[in-house]
């Protein structure tokens, strides 16, 4: 529903040209995803016994860490997605940024079909089989086999059919982000297969490792300056 309505109102706006139709379509698509919820669960909040203040104080306290812990690094996750383009902004202008952002929006793809929803799986099958390890390793590295398969053919199709791809599908205008795709087609490849399994250390609590391993990925995209 989020991404439908982004996209819709990314039309419109871009079809009027209206200069700040990135920014409308950003709150279209969360107000859209607030409302679906909403609907969702009218049902079920109905049926809902709300615990004791003294529960959710409890609660509060023993899982204070992911509030205290996982701010700064989703905030330098942001950072470490968005500071690249505006290096390109900055150092070779506004067109050289659209054929960069092109080609991540399209290398995005992968990772938002699948990345997202296996990353729901891990973070369950993490939780229900914290005591068997041997299960648990098991569900792993048959994870890990099917993220391969997704992942391994993507650099390879880029590389040999990417400028056909962007030309068919976006205009001949757009060649350059198929030519930029290509060496970044090796990052998504390994975000497909790694970024699933980052929800293993949510799982087990390990949120200040994550919180070290993103702030030292926010260094060295800053570093690229």
């Amino acid at each position: 529903y989020r991404r439908l309505a982004q996209a819709v109102v990314q039309l419109i706006t871009g079809t009027m040209r209206i200069p700040s139709g990135l920014i409308i379509s950003e709150v279209a698509g969360h107000g859209t995803n607030v409302m679906s919820a909403f609907f969702k669960m009218r049902k079920s909040v109905s049926e809902l016994k709300f615990p004791s203040v003294g529960d959710m104080k409890a609660v509060a306290i023993k899982y204070r860490e992911f509030a205290l812990v996982s701010t700064g690094p989703a905030v330098l996750n942001t950072f470490c997605l968005l500071f690249p383009s505006i290096i390109i902004s900055e150092k070779f202008g506004l067109d050289a940024t659209g054929q960069y952002d092109l080609s991540r929006t399209v290398l995005s793809i992968p990772l938002a079909l699948v990345g997202v929803s296996v990353s729901q799986i891990v973070l369950q099958q993490s939780n229900a089989l914290k005591q068997d390890r041997y299960q648990r390793n098991r569900f792993y590295r048959q994870l890990l086999s099917i993220l391969l398969i997704i992942s391994i053919p993507i650099p390879p199709i880029l590389y040999f059919f990417g400028e056909t791809l962007f030309t068919t599908f976006f205009g001949a205008d757009w060649v350059i982000a198929a030519q930029i795709s290509v060496p970044l087609s090796l990052l998504y490849a390994l975000k497909v297969v790694v970024s699933p399994f980052s929800m293993v250390l949510v799982a087990f609590e390990k949120l200040r490792i994550m919180a070290i391993w993103q702030l030292g990925y926010a260094v060295f995209i800053g570093a690229i300056y």
